[in-house]
């Protein structure tokens, strides 16, 4: 089954996607039989291009067929208030890249789309999907799909076909000014044209590492904060408030973060210790910090500050257990 993925070669301040883009494809060579395709907008020199070519990625050089329109579409001023930060067309351009494949894809009926934040776990072809009119797709962040109410465009199976039309729709859409009206970005008009026409997808292929340790886990979607990233560099728009609202509920299961992400650092062959443990550190403080702005949660407040050594303490005490397992499973 052909798996493409969409990708304008990150400049300096989005390098931590190199080392995404490795272990997304180091993980699909040795945990799946996907043809890997990628439409790639960026140099042959460098990592990037290097990467690729060490995975034997079939590369298909090619920029956003309506990049032109994005700034029409999306000024600047506009990005600042939606992102609170600047984001570069570049790699705006390459989100949308994905809207061009089913007019790159001459050959097949159904294909695989996956970003690059991802695990791949274990094989799968045509047979593990229902056929979509238009697409297949699991939820954003909640883990019951019987509350879907947006869902993750990162992790999709495609009607070549069918999504042509949807395309074309949002080429038109671009070339008018018209923005999304749902979510961010291409992420927005996909839900807004697709959603009631979209087939579910098992969350066992995007499942995100805060809903804990799953099973017969397929895809891990590294969602939210990126592994050794920030704010600014994890997202269009992540901040701390977004943050807890994405985690929230899921606090309890921050042992799927720490085991994805000790996976995460071990096929990349770097240490991530560190950063690992300033993120669930930022993860406390995050709480913290939004649940003391809100006046109707200051009791919730109260009660993390009166206990915060013992949860810190209980963290640590996870961590260190986590590494334990997982040296002797030899994760």
């Amino acid at each position: 089954m052909k798996c493409y993925f969409c990708l304008t070669e990150p400049d300096d301040a989005n390098s931590i996607y190199l080392d995404m883009l490795y272990v997304s494809l180091k993980s699909a060579r040795k945990n799946t039989s996907l043809d890997l395709y990628v439409l790639y907008d960026g140099s042959e020199d460098g990592r990037c291009y290097s990467i690729l070519k060490e995975f034997n990625v079939k590369i298909i050089k090619h920029k956003f067929s309506h990049k032109d329109y994005l700034k029409k579409t999306f000024p600047e001023n506009y990005i600042m208030k939606l992102c609170g930060h600047k984001v570069s067309y570049e790699k705006i351009a390459g989100t949308f890249m994905r809207f061009d494949i089913p007019f790159v894809e001459k050959e097949d009926d159904f294909v695989f789309y996956s970003d690059i934040d991802v695990i791949f776990l274990k094989d799968f072809s045509h047979e593990n999907f229902d056929k979509p009119k238009y697409l297949a797709a699991s939820s954003e962040c909640d883990k019951n799909l019987n509350n879907i109410s947006y869902f993750n465009a990162g992790i999709m199976y495609l009607n070549v076909k069918n999504m042509r039309k949807i395309s074309s729709k949002v080429f038109n859409m671009l070339k008018n000014g018209v923005r999304n009206k749902s979510g961010v970005f291409d992420q927005g008009y996909l839900n807004q044209l697709c959603f009631d026409k979209m087939t579910i997808m098992p969350i066992e292929y995007n499942w995100k590492p805060y809903w804990g340790i799953g099973k017969n886990v397929h895809i891990v979607h590294l969602h939210a904060m990126k592994p050794g990233g920030t704010s600014k560099n994890s997202g269009f728009t992540m901040n701390d408030t977004i943050l807890y609202e994405m985690l929230k509920g899921h606090f309890e299961d921050i042992e799927g973060y720490v085991y994805y992400l000790i996976l995460y650092y071990k096929l990349l062959g770097k240490d991530g210790s560190k950063w690992l443990s300033s993120f669930i550190s930022l993860i406390y403080t995050t709480t913290v910090n939004v649940l003391s702005g809100n006046v109707e949660s200051v009791i919730y407040y109260r009660k993390y500050r009166k206990y915060r050594k013992i949860y810190k303490v209980s963290l640590l005490i996870i961590i260190f257990l986590l590494l334990f397992i997982c040296y002797n499973l030899g994760v």
